[in-house]
């Protein structure tokens, strides 16, 4: 009898999860609201309902999934963003950045990605990384498929769920990774002025994944891009609030866009917020690959960068990233 509970338990836990998102949000917030008040009860949830359903929902749809986002990009020449193969990319229009964000050591199902000058890596390279022993051997696996990929440049930050490498040397990172790791710091390529940075701001109060988004993070990244004369592109782990952010970006983000207009800024963090937004002169892009789910489900954003060039004159304009999960298609929904 307790073999057979336990068999019905590895099953219907899972479950709850999914039948919860079936539910109205009001019902499904109601129920779960006094699991998530209890330390107990909410870490209970975690271990046994959350994080195995997760964990079958992304085998599942890496199965499903893995052909469209080996072969299709969204690309971004603003006002022009489509979704398009990636053998069907037009000619660069300047210089060609590719980017990814929060692949949460999924990275290795999006296989070879789009060629270009640049790619760049905007955090969340692991999954929960609290303290992990094997962070190590993940970043490796990280570093073998960062190798593999055909780009001249590639830049890596960090991001919130990387506790690792808040403790480990830039010559470390930069040798398990093959990549240039940065921190607040500016660079030249080619005619483009790029300024990175792993700050993000906490999405949730009961998230333990805060690595980088300390207040001494913050005053870092503030100090350090007040530095800068000019940014052509910025690039952080988190969004700046009020754009791709769910409402919960960060303040001094958004402070450090409107002080440097930079003609694009790629960032990640917000899952379900993947998408690319226009407003006064900046192209926002989120490059989020991973669901609310932290399932791989979205391919690379290519971005050409022509410093100096006009973007238009459009008011605020939004284009969220939308999966159409039984069908395997990416849309772009537009919104104002």
């Amino acid at each position: 009898m307790l073999a057979l509970t336990l068999s019905a338990s590895v099953f219907v836990l899972p479950s709850i999860p999914a039948v919860l998102r079936l539910l109205p949000p009001r019902v499904s917030k109601a129920l779960m609201h006094p699991i998530r008040a209890s330390p107990v009860a909410n870490l209970v949830y975690t271990k046994l309902c959350w994080v195995p359903f997760c964990r079958l929902r992304a085998r599942w749809l890496r199965a499903w999934l893995t052909p469209m986002l080996r072969t299709k990009c969204v690309y971004v020449d603003w006002p022009d963003v489509r979704v398009l193969d990636a053998a069907q990319l037009p000619e660069p229009k300047g210089l060609r950045v590719v980017s990814v964000s929060d692949t949460h050591a999924q990275q290795r199902t999006l296989g070879k990605l789009p060629d270009g000058d640049v790619l760049i890596h905007a955090g969340d390279l692991l999954r929960r990384d609290s303290r992990r022993t094997d962070a190590r051997a993940r970043l490796r696996d990280v570093g073998a498929w960062l190798r593999k990929q055909p780009h001249r440049h590639k830049l890596v930050v960090a991001g919130n769920h990387d506790f690792s490498l808040e403790a480990m040397s830039r010559d470390e990172i930069e040798g398990l990774l093959g990549a240039r790791y940065c921190e607040d710091e500016g660079l030249d390529i080619e005619n483009a002025r790029i300024f990175l940075s792993p700050f993000s701001a906490s999405n949730s109060a009961r998230s333990e994944n805060r690595a980088f988004q300390s207040p001494e993070r913050e005053a870092k990244f503030r100090a350090a891009i007040a530095q800068e004369t000019r940014v052509d592109l910025l690039v952080t782990h988190g969004p700046p609030r009020g754009h791709l952010d769910s409402g919960v970006g960060s303040v001094g983000i958004a402070d450090a866009v409107r002080a440097h207009a930079p003609r694009y800024h790629i960032f990640g963090h917000q899952h379900n917020c993947a998408g690319v937004a226009f407003d006064k002169g900046t192209v926002f892009v989120n490059a989020s690959n991973c669901d609310g789910f932290f399932a791989l489900v979205k391919p690379a954003i290519v971005v050409d960068i022509q410093p100096g060039a006009e973007l238009g004159n459009e008011a605020h304009s939004t284009m969220r990233l939308d999966l159409d999960h039984a069908r395997a298609r990416l849309h772009l929904i537009k919104s104002s």
